[in-house]
């Protein structure tokens, strides 16, 4: 279960097994454990940078991030380029960022309610649960 899944049913399992203990051991499972690999592999990219077998490992696993990452997009867009109220708050988004440089932070302050806004309406006259 990628995304926020994972975090709200391991808090959930966590809290059901153990309270507050479970949920904080669930949390730091979560949270504790990518870091500390995160951590490690940068300590040793920085200290064995020179090896070409480290710099072709690296390589490889950011290639499969960058694959994983346009399939999810894929997965997660393809049904909004029927939706013209989608198509045109990312042609908005675009436009701002990419060709009047506007900053990101300030352009999904504002695009990011809008969108809610947009899709909450249909939502809720196609009957799904408020």
């Amino acid at each position: 279960m990628p995304g926020p899944n994972q975090v709200n049913m391991a808090v959930y399992v966590g809290e059901r097994l153990g309270g507050g203990r479970g949920v904080l051991a669930a949390v730091a499972g979560l949270v504790a454990v990518p870091t500390a690999i995160l951590v490690g592999l940068g300590a040793a990219y920085f200290h064995y940078r020179h090896l070409p077998a480290l710099d072709a490992a690296l390589r490889g696993a950011v290639a499969a991030a960058a694959a994983m990452t346009l399939a999810m997009g894929v997965k997660v867009g393809m049904p909004l380029t029927r939706d013209r109220g989608a198509l045109l708050l990312a042609a908005a988004a675009f436009v701002a960022v990419h060709l009047l440089h506007w900053p990101l932070v300030p352009v999904v302050a504002v695009l990011g309610p809008l969108g809610v806004l947009w899709a909450w309406p249909r939502e809720r006259a196609a009957g799904a649960p408020t």
